[in-house]
């Protein structure tokens, strides 16, 4: 009864619910609206001030970045006229005018310095450069102009400083005879010390111009740039309405915390403050020592304004939007009988729904992965497109069919049970596969099968859901293949011979290499060095077959590893590879290369055959021997046992003051005097032999004895030279620059003797420097204290010349090897010819060693090389009297 009535009521005022139903609809349409553009409205306002955070954040750091940059750019320059030959003769000899020039082409060479000048001890300035602009010219201040500094705040920092520190002032106004200068120039002063033997002589000091770092500093999209001190005191300020800029210095009555609206205070407890408007930022430095300042943006309020309308008028115009839709389509709807609308969207909407989701699943499904559906017997009953284009087959050539049209016969057959097993049991089973193509390519692909079931939980197919990782798998068997094999000979390595070596109980092993292949690489290049390394490796790998397997260790060091033949046997197979390869060449585009291997071979333990045929390859070398086998007990127990008897012998040499250095001189062409001498190390026997360095050297540096030789070599060499007017030079490693108690020790001592524009450090071993950075830096700071650098045993080594050339030697040896025969033998000659002419032109001396006799003597004087040494100039003695020969 009452449910007919509803329904006659209904039926009776259906307009009236047609028009209650529009009405509903337009109002939850627009109360949905503005709840949800309510949200994105103050959402869109956050983001606008996060986006500015951000900004903030990085224009604060890009700005204090540019100012840093700037000034340390400009620190060099006082550095490199400290550091100037000319200007230190100018200090020694003020009569020397070159200084002048020296400082007018730095000035004129950089239009940010403003000034740049020479203020002496007393205080006076002796040489000022200045310009008034960026486009005014330099001119050079009439010593009338020239001023008393004395009193000057930075003249007495400066005076205070060590002498390879600076000073920069804060920056200010430029201020000239105790007034601003007009118009208004920001600079910032930079100055150093001068100091010659501890002694101070005046400082350089260089004014920069700033006021174009300070407008590019203040560009900005964004925000208005204020520069403050900690004081409050406005440096720079930029913005549209008023220029706020050295408002104490030009007296401007504008109180800049009611401009930013923000206590300093607040700002400076920080360093790094953030409002909705203002970012602060400390300018953290390394090289404005004194003045702290704050980098401030403040956010333009016509920007934010702008953004803020955007926003609005975006908002309204979607409501306005949205109210039209509403009222259509409410309209629209209402036509429909209501319980029909309700059967209908609720059917509809779970029907669209579900469809949609399903099929946005499939279309995700579908976009990269192979997807096959099959029966419970594993015939094909569905494929995707990828699958076809994968594969290669189409699809009417794979419905029906078995899966196993696509397996590879190197899966094997138990990967197969355990899938079977795993999804006839209702589980998921995942794995990689390797599958075939249709025209015969392999593929690999990562796959989950998953078991279908219906209501009630029975299987009614498989799903196959696979991801093609061929790639993935090349890559990772290329970097397998990389780790257990050289790049450059595409060899095994070192790692895969290790590896081989457990598979066998009884190998044999040779280790063989080019003898003398590290003078390939010092006269043509680390390239060609290569090119002969690949030819050598193919060239042995040519008289191999099936039962012997190549290796390339390192460098020029390559294995051979047999486990068939007898012992006799592989010896007598080495040797015929010995021969081969000395009667073959190796031709390269630019020459052919007659090569000369040494060979070791072992048939110890696998355990122990890598090592024992390493030291059979050295043993071959050192005995100059093409051939050498190991046996057991001749070597390493021999080494060992020497081994202790020299580090006996070093530490009791050291105890007893046995460890001696001897002093050879170093005659000049040029002026007929012996102006030089280079400090030998020696041991010093019981007996009074004396032993060479050749012998002990390395064992000390084995057993830790090394650091304690070096300290006594400096120790006697200063204490002789102290008093002498010679140079000396002493011989460093480049293991001895990197090694941090020996290189402090050295500067001490350089500063406890004074000694510095005595002493040359002599680089050795320097063919492969590899933290040539590190060296570079000790070969300036040597520099500073008056040192001159000799590159040792020069025409063996230093194929990269670039190296050369940044070490900034004074002196280049030509090693003996050169010079022993330069009177007999052309080719000698023709290189030393080489050197000389370039060392020459790049302004280094030239020193030949191993001059013997008096016909060498002659062709080095004939060649025009600077200095000589050698037995016919003088024997090395503890004596510098009784160390000179030619006179």
């Amino acid at each position: 009864m009452d449910s007919s009535k509803n329904k006659s009521i209904f039926k009776n005022n259906i307009k009236a619910v047609k028009y209650l139903f529009i009405l509903t609809f337009i109002c939850f349409g627009i109360l949905i609206t503005v709840i949800t553009l309510y949200i994105n409205y103050y959402y869109q306002i956050n983001k606008i001030y996060l986006d500015l955070r951000t900004e903030a954040q990085k224009e604060t750091s890009n700005k204090i970045e540019e100012i840093n940059t700037y000034i340390e750019s400009h620190i060099d320059i006082i550095y490199s006229l400290k550091n100037n030959e000319i200007f230190r003769q100018y200090i020694s000899n003020p009569n020397n005018k070159n200084s002048l020039f020296l400082f007018r082409q730095a000035i004129e060479s950089n239009k940010n310095i403003m000034q740049l000048s020479f203020i002496d001890k007393n205080g006076f300035e002796i040489i000022k450069f200045q310009r008034g602009s960026r486009l005014n010219k330099v001119e050079n201040v009439e010593k009338i102009l020239l001023q008393d500094k004395k009193d000057r705040y930075y003249f007495k920092k400066t005076k205070e400083l060590n002498t390879n520190k600076y000073y920069v002032s804060d920056i200010d106004l430029n201020v000239e005879n105790s007034k601003i200068q007009k118009p208004v120039i920001p600079t910032v002063r930079l100055a150093t010390p001068i100091k010659v033997k501890g002694s101070f002589e005046g400082i350089i000091i260089l004014n920069l111009f700033v006021e174009n770092l300070l407008k590019e500093v203040g560009k900005s999209t964004y925000f208005n740039t204020f520069i403050i001190d900690s004081n409050g005191n406005l440096i720079f300020s930029k913005n549209k309405k008023q220029d706020l800029s050295w408002l104490e210095q030009l007296k401007k009555t504008v109180n800049i915390e009611d401009y930013l609206g923000t206590s300093f205070d607040t700002i400076f407890e920080m360093d790094n403050y953030s409002s909705s408007m203002i970012f602060s930022k400390k300018i953290s430095s390394n090289v404005i020592h004194n003045q702290k300042l704050f980098m401030i943006l403040q956010a333009k309020e016509e920007l934010i304004y702008n953004n803020k309308q955007i926003i609005k008028n975006n908002i309204l115009k979607i409501i306005l939007i949205i109210i039209f839709f509403s009222t259509v389509i409410g309209f629209l709807l209402s036509f429909i009988p209501i319980n029909q609308i309700r059967k209908t969207l609720s059917l509809e909407d779970e029907v669209v729904d579900n469809k949609n989701l399903l099929d946005e699943y499939i279309k995700a499904m579908n976009i990269h992965n192979i997807i096959s559906k099959s029966d419970l017997k594993g015939n094909i009953t569905y494929v995707n497109e990828n699958f076809c284009k994968v594969t290669g087959y189409k699809k009417e050539e794979v419905i029906g069919k078995s899966h196993s049209l696509l397996r590879s016969n190197e899966t094997k057959k138990e990967t197969f049970v355990d899938l079977w097993q795993t999804i006839h049991n209702n589980r998921v089973w995942t794995g990689i596969l390797k599958n075939k193509k249709k025209n015969g390519d392999f593929y690999f692909v990562n796959i989950a099968i998953v078991p279908i079931t219906n209501k009630k939980d029975e299987i009614i197919e498989y799903v196959g859901i696979r991801h093609e990782i061929t790639e993935l798998i090349k890559q990772k068997e290329e970097v397998l293949f990389s780790l257990k094999n050289d790049n450059l000979t595409k060899c095994p390595n070192r790692v895969k011979l290790v590896e081989d070596l457990e598979k066998f109980k009884n190998n044999n092993l040779a280790i063989i290499d080019i003898d003398d292949f590290s003078s390939i690489n010092d006269f043509y290049g680390h390239l060609i060095g290569n090119v002969v390394i690949v030819q050598f490796a193919k060239l042995i790998q040519s008289f191999l077959d099936k039962n012997f397997k190549l290796y390339r260790l390192h460098a020029d060091k390559f294995a051979i590893l047999n486990n068939s033949l007898s012992k006799k046997d592989f010896i007598k197979f080495m040797n015929l590879i010995n021969i081969k390869i000395v009667d073959s060449k190796i031709n390269i585009d630019i020459k052919s290369f007659d090569i000369s291997p040494s060979i070791g071979i072992s048939f110890e333990d696998k355990y122990e055959l890598l090592i024992t045929a390493e030291i059979a390859n050295k043993h071959a070398k050192k005995i100059n021997k093409d051939v050498f086998i190991y046996q057991k007990k001749f070597q390493i127990e021999k080494d060992v046992e020497d081994n202790l008897i020299w580090i006996e012998k070093i530490k009791r040499s050291i105890k007893e003051n046995r460890i001696i250095v001897l002093y050879q001189p170093i005659y000049n062409n040029r002026t007929n005097k012996v102006e030089k001498y280079e400090v030998l190390v020696r041991l010093k026997e019981l007996d009074g032999k004396l032993i060479s360095p050749y012998y002990f050297l390395e064992i000390a540096k084995k057993y830790k004895q090394y650091i304690k030789l070096t300290k006594r070599v400096i120790d006697l060499s200063f204490e002789k030279f102290k008093n002498l007017n010679y140079e000396f030079s002493i011989n460093l490693t480049v293991e001895d620059i990197l090694n941090e108690e020996i290189n402090s020790y050295l500067i001490k001592k350089i500063n406890e003797y004074n000694i510095g524009n005595k002493l040359v450090i002599e680089l050795v071993e320097s063919e492969n420097i590899e933290n040539f950075d590190q060296v570079l830096n000790f070969m300036n700071l040597i520099k500073t204290f008056g040192c001159k650098i000799a590159i040792d045993d020069f025409g063996t080594g230093y194929s990269n010349f670039e190296y050369l050339l940044r070490i900034n030697a004074d002196y280049l040896k030509i090693d003996g090897s050169l010079i022993e025969n330069i009177d007999s033998n052309k080719t000698s000659k023709e290189v030393v010819q080489t050197i000389i002419n370039f060392a020459h032109k790049m302004g280094y001396k030239v020193i030949a060693e191993y001059v013997s006799t008096k016909n060498i003597f002659s062709e080095v004087n004939q060649l025009k090389i600077d200095y000589s040494q050698g037995y016919y100039i003088g024997v090395p003695d503890e004596e510098i009297s009784k160390a000179i020969c030619i006179y």
